[in-house]
C-alpha cells in the first residue's frame, strides 16, 4: 500500500521536545513495518522550516532514520497572511460550507500538493497527523484519509485561555472525524468519543518505545517531573505541585529533578524550576531516568500524558498521577503498575508514603515494566496498524 504521510511544521523525532515530534516517529516506523511504502509531505512555515533544517543539521542520524523508514521525502514551505481578509474569509467559508471548505481554500497550496502528489505516486491512503492537515486532506477526492487525532483542539484552547469551549470550532473537530475514512487515537478516552459520533472505523493506538535495559534502581528515590513548559498540562501542573506540595515535603531542592525545555514559562516559573534539579532537555533519558524514582503527573484533566506515560512505564519509574489525567490510559491499575491520586492534594501523602514503603515501590516498578511490555512496545502494536489499513483499503 502507497501512503502519503503528512506532518505539519516540527521535525519526525523521539528527540526532539514536544509529544508530537514522538507520535510522528513512532507511527512513521510502524507503517513502514507492516509493509507501506510512505511518501512524507512535510509542510512548514519558514520560521518552522528553519527550526527543522537546524535540527537535522545537529542530528543528522535521525535523517537516516526518517530516509530508511520512507521512499521520498516532500518539503513544502507556505506562508499564510493572517491580516483582517483572510480572517474574514475563513468566517465565512466556516459558516457557509464547513471546515472542510474554509481550509483546503485557505491552504490551497498545501492542497494542491497533496492532490498532485495523491496522483503522481498512486497513493493509495492518506495517513494525516493532526486536525489540521487532516481537514485539507479529506478535499482530495477518491483518496481514503485516516486522521491521527492528537488531541481535541477546543478543549486545549479552553484549559489554556481559561475560557469557555468553542462550539463553532468545537463542531469543525466532529465534521472532520466524520468527514475522515478512520480516526486513530493515541487516548482511549477520545477513541470512545469518536467512535461515539458514529466513526465506526476509529482505533485506539497507544504510543510505543523501544525496551530499555540495564536501568539502575533509585535505592534513595528522588522525584521527577518530565515534559517541556510549553504543554499547558506540564506547565500549569508543575506549577501547582511547587506551589500547592513541595512545601509539604520537607526534602532539600535537588531532590526534585525537571526535565525539560523552559519555553512558554513565566519568569517567574522558569526561576523557580531553576531553583531545583533543572536538567532542561535530555535527548538521551536512559542518562537520568533511573527505575524506582517517583515520576508525578500534577495534573487535572484529560489531557498532555498519552507519550509521557508508556515512557514512563518503560523505565519503571513509579507513576503518580492525579487520576483524572490518565483517564486515557486503561492499562494503568492503581497499586498494581502506579500510584493514582483523586486531587493534587493528596499527592504529597502519597509521595512520603512510596518513599517509606520500599517493598511497594519495588513491586510497581517491577509491574510498570512488565505490562509496559505488555501493552507499549512497537512490535506488539503492529497487528493495530494493520487493522486500520485493512479497514480502509478498496477491499476492505
Amino acid at each position: 500500500m502507497n501512503c502519503l504521510y503528512i506532518v505539519p511544521d516540527d521535525p519526525i523525532s523521539r528527540n526532539y521536545s514536544g509529544g508530537g515530534s514522538t507520535i510522528y516517529y513512532d507511527q512513521l516506523l510502524a507503517l513502514n513495518r507492516i509493509g507501506c511504502k510512505v511518501t512524507i509531505l512535510h509542510y512548514a512555515s519558514q520560521k518552522k522550516r528553519s527550526e527543522f533544517i537546524e535540527f537535522y543539521k545537529n542530528n543528522p542520524s535521525e535523517m537516516d532514520v526518517i530516509r530508511r523508514n520512507s521512499e521520498e521525502i516532500v518539503y513544502l514551505n507556505y506562508s499564510i497572511n493572517k491580516n483582517i481578509a483572510f480572517k474574514l474569509r475563513n468566517k465565512v467559508f466556516s459558516l457557509t460550507g464547513g471546515m472542510r471548505s474554509a481550509m483546503h481554500l485557505t491552504y490551497l497550496p498545501v492542497f494542491k500538493e497533496i492532490e498532485k502528489l495523491s496522483k503522481s505516486r498512486n497513493i493509495d491512503f492518506i495517513w494525516a497527523q493532526h486536525f489540521l492537515p487532516a481537514s485539507i486532506a479529506v478535499n482530495v477526492k477518491n483518496v481514503p484519509v485516516v486522521y491521527m487525532h492528537h488531541d481535541w483542539i477546543y478543549r486545549i484552547k479552553a484549559l489554556k485561555s481559561n475560557t469557555p469551549e468553542d462550539a463553532i470550532h468545537k463542531a469543525r473537530e466532529i465534521d472532520v472525524c466524520k468527514f475522515s475514512s478512520a480516526v486513530v487515537s493515541g487516548s482511549y478516552t477520545e477513541f470512545t468519543d469518536i467512535y461515539k459520533l458514529g466513526v465506526l472505523k476509529s482505533f485506539y493506538i497507544p504510543s510505543a518505545y523501544p525496551i530499555q535495559t540495564n536501568i539502575q534502581y533509585a535505592e534513595i528515590p528522588d522525584i521527577v517531573h518530565l515534559g517541556g513548559m510549553n504543554t499547558t498540562a506540564n506547565r500549569i501542573g508543575l506549577d501547582n505541585f511547587i506551589n500547592k506540595v513541595w512545601g509539604s515535603l520537607n526534602l532539600p531542592k535537588d531532590r526534585l529533578k525537571i526535565i525539560g525545555n523552559l519555553d512558554g514559562a513565566s519568569n517567574t516559573l522558569s526561576e523557580s524550576i531553576k531553583s531545583f534539579s533543572w536538567l532542561g532537555f535530555v535527548s538521551d533519558l536512559s542518562k537520568v531516568m533511573r527505575k524506582g524514582d517517583i515520576h508525578i503527573v500534577p495534573w487535572h484533566e484529560n489531557t498532555g500524558t498519552r507519550t509521557r506515560v508508556p515512557l514512563v512505564l518503560s523505565y519503571g519509574q513509579v507513576l503518580l498521577a492525579v487520576a483524572a489525567s490518565v483517564r486515557c490510559f486503561p492499562e494503568l491499575k492503581n497499586r498494581h503498575n502506579c500510584i493514582l491520586v483523586s486531587t493534587l492534594d493528596e499527592m504529597g501523602d502519597a509521595i512520603l508514603n512510596i518513599m517509606k514503603d520500599g517493598e511497594l515501590r519495588r513491586k510497581i516498578s517491577d509491574n510498570a515494566i512488565e505490562d509496559f511490555k505488555k501493552y507499549f512496545v512497537e512490535e506488539g502494536l503492529e497487528i493495530r496498524y494493520s487493522s486500520v489499513v485493512e479497514s480502509i483499503s478498496k477491499k476492505g
